[in-house]
């Protein structure tokens, strides 16, 4: 069990990982490139990068859910009228795209500032 720990820690070099963990940087802090475009995407605020996280993440990760439900209505539920249903899946698809969107711009954008706090690797 020792050995088992031992391969999977994060302390290892490289070639001492599992392949699966290879690519884990063990460095989190950003280099500079990631710095300075990090610098311009804050620059221009947090409330932008969520709404745009809203439109160009929340719209993509929405839109398969809600065929979903339309082809469950469809053919599970036995609904031949989907315009009957056309109001519930249209309020479903925007609390999807935005409750999705605005999840994934808070956790990264805290994840982001968390690495750029941490100071350059290079």
């Amino acid at each position: 069990m020792r050995e088992v720990l031992q391969l999977t820690s994060l302390d290892a070099s490289p070639t001492d990982r599992p392949p699966f963990l290879r690519k884990v940087r063990k460095d989190r802090s950003m280099n500079c490139t990631d710095r300075q475009t990090w610098e311009q995407v804050r620059a221009r605020g947090r409330l932008q990068f969520i709404l745009s996280g809203i439109l160009q993440r929340g719209i993509r990760f929405a839109a398969p859910f809600t065929i979903a439900f339309f082809v469950i209505d469809w053919w599970v539920l036995g609904i031949i009228n989907p315009w009957s249903e056309a109001k519930r899946i249209v309020i479903i698809y925007v609390l999807l795209t935005v409750a999705v969107g605005w999840g994934e711009g808070e956790v990264v954008w805290a994840k982001q500032e968390r690495d750029y706090r941490r100071g350059t690797s290079n």
